[in-house]
Formats: structure tokens, C-alpha cells, sequence
């Protein structure tokens, strides 16, 4: 006969087949398979996670849900990947969720990312080059380490560079600044082959 959908082990044929399109299903659960604590990871942004692998029973897809730009997943045939490189700083928990009838069976892990040299917000950037070509006007550049771009820095209007108190830009290339240069206890240094125009 039919084999009756169940996830909770009754109603099914032993060992289960299929038939009309429809299959027994094994109860809901899920499980973390990737080495124990990868769902509790403490890291520098814009590097690797190690990635994070789960098991899920009764269904076959769902979503994770809260977490940071950069990284992605993967979730089919009861397997979920995470992995990637996030570019955002904060604590960032985030939650695997199999589709329904097994929405409830969720678990849940944290990413702590801390760290970044170039920041607009809590969003980090290789460098400042990048950086510059994603600023929008009004915001602001933060440095927080040491830099040496290689490439000519365009500033635009109504931006913001400022130095921390831990940064540090040694200038070797030119600098087209139409927005503001702002020390914040930081170290701009101009080399003999650097070039600045502008102002700020």
C-alpha cells in the first residue's frame, strides 16, 4: 500500500519504501558532525572559518539563518555547510533550521569576529584601496593597523579617513584627497615617493 510521510517512526513500512512519490521519513533531528567546538569559533575577520557541518534527519532542506556577510551555506539531502570568510566584526549566533514538519528541531551556534586594519562600521576591507570604492559620503574610514597602500587612494568628497591610535599610513604612492585625513592618535607618514594633493 501508500507509504504514510511520518517522522516520528509509526506508520511506516519496516524497512520503508516508496511509492506514488511519497517515502518514510526517519524522526526530525540534527547534529553537529564537524570537529566539536566549529560551532563556537572566535576569529579575525577576512579569515577562513573553519567550516561548519550538520546532519539533519526528516527532511531534506531548511536555511541558517544569522550569519555574517561573507559567509554562506549549503543545505540538501539532510547535510548542511557552512563556510567562508566573514567581512563584518561582532558576535554573530546563528541558527541551522530544517524545513517543516521539522522547523522546531533547530540548533543554534556562535561566531565571535573581532579585529580588522580597514573598517567603515563594523564591516572590514583587505585594504584601503577597496575600501574607498565602497565608502558612501558622510561615512568614515577607520584604521587600525599599519598600511602601505600600493595603488593612487582617490578620497572623495565628504568622506573620512581617520587614523586610530594603533594605525599607522605610510604613504608611498599619491593621495587625491577631496575629503578630510583625520588623525585619532594615529601616525600618517609621507614618504620620499609620495605624493599628496588635496586638503585635510
Amino acid at each position: 500500500g501508500l507509504v504514510t510521510i511520518s517522522n516520528n517512526g509509526t506508520n511506516c513500512d519496516d524497512p520503508p519504501d516508496i511509492q506514488n512519490g511519497s517515502s518514510c521519513l526517519p524522526p526530525c533531528s540534527i547534529a553537529l558532525t564537524s570537529a566539536v567546538g566549529t560551532d563556537n569559533q572566535t576569529l579575525s575577520c577576512l579569515s577562513n572559518i573553519q567550516n561548519i557541518t550538520y546532519e539533519v534527519g526528516g527532511v531534506l532542506d531548511g536555511t541558517v539563518t544569522g550569519l555574517p556577510n561573507g559567509l554562506t551555506y549549503s543545505f540538501g539531502d539532510g547535510l548542511v555547510e557552512i563556510s567562508g570568510s566573514a567581512t563584518q566584526t561582532g558576535t554573530f549566533n546563528f541558527t541551522v533550521i530544517p524545513n517543516s514538519p521539522c522547523n522546531l528541531e533547530t540548533i543554534t551556534g556562535i561566531l565571535d569576529l573581532y579585529g580588522g586594519v580597514v573598517k567603515i562600521g563594523t564591516t572590514c576591507y583587505p585594504d584601503l584601496e577597496s575600501a574607498t570604492l565602497a565608502v558612501l559620503p558622510n561615512e568614515v574610514i577607520d584604521i587600525f593597523g599599519t598600511i602601505t597602500p600600493s595603488a593612487t587612494i582617490f578620497i572623495p568628497p565628504l568622506v573620512t579617513i581617520r587614523i586610530n591610535s594603533n594605525g599607522t599610513w605610510v604613504n608611498t604612492i599619491m593621495i587625491r584627497n577631496n575629503g578630510i585625513i583625520q588623525l585619532n592618535g594615529g601616525i600618517f607618514e609621507n614618504g620620499v615617493s609620495g605624493v599628496y594633493k588635496g586638503h585635510g
